[in-house]
Formats: structure tokens, C-alpha cells, sequence
């Protein structure tokens, strides 16, 4: 009886954690593709003013969510994030307009990446 108990506790606690990953991680990828999408839009405006400010809040968002990523994603597609993060902030302080925006849109397309990987579906379990 002990065994079952324990067995039924173990499982409880599987599906608690995947549970509480799945949730966590799509809503801090929410909240880092608006910031990248906000980078983006500063960049296709052309507002210099706003690439600063753009790249922090980008960068802060990262920041709160890297150590919550590296625990339950594969660590490629944390370190193309980080990439991507780290792009932005560097052409943000030069101001170049050009490279900012292509490195909005590589790091865009990682986070839409990490959602992919999230998606419950025969793929992503098997």
C-alpha cells in the first residue's frame, strides 16, 4: 500500500512539474517575442532613440527567464536566444538599423522556435 501511495505521489508530482514548465515557458516566450517584436518595430521605424530601451527590456525579460529556460529546454535553443539578445543589445548601442532588425528577426525566429518545441504533439513526446 506504502508503494502505491508513493508511486501515485511520484506521479502527481511528474505531472505537476510538466504542467507548471509548459505554463511558465510559453508565457515568459510570450512576454520575449512582444519585447522582440517591439525591437523590431523600433528598428523598421528607424527610431534610434528607442533601440536602447528596446534592447534593455528585451534583455531584462531574458534575463528573468534564462534561468527557468536552461532548466527545461535543450540548450541550443537557449544559447540561440541568448545570441539573438546579445545581437540586439550590441547593434542597439551602435545603431545600426540594419543589422538590429536582422538580428530582431533571428531572435523572433528562435523564440518561435522554443514555442514550437513546446507544442504538445506526437512529434515533440516521441
Amino acid at each position: 500500500m506504502k508503494r502505491v501511495i508513493a508511486a501515485l505521489a511520484f506521479i502527481a508530482f511528474s505531472v505537476i512539474t510538466s504542467l507548471y514548465s509548459y505554463f511558465s515557458i510559453n508565457k515568459r516566450t510570450d512576454a520575449l517575442l512582444a519585447s522582440a517584436h517591439t525591437a523590431a518595430n523600433a528598428a523598421e521605424s528607424s527610431n534610434i532613440e528607442e533601440y536602447p530601451l528596446t534592447a534593455a527590456q528585451l534583455n531584462e525579460k531574458w534575463e528573468e527567464s534564462q534561468g527557468l529556460f536552461h532548466v527545461f529546454l535543450d540548450h541550443a535553443l537557449c544559447e540561440d536566444v541568448e545570441l539573438g539578445v546579445k545581437q540586439i543589445q550590441l547593434y542597439a548601442k551602435s545603431g545600426d538599423t540594419a543589422e538590429m532588425l536582422d538580428s530582431c528577426y533571428e531572435c523572433i525566429a528562435a523564440l518561435e522556435h522554443v514555442r514550437e518545441s513546446q507544442r504538445i504533439s506526437p512529434e515533440n513526446i516521441f
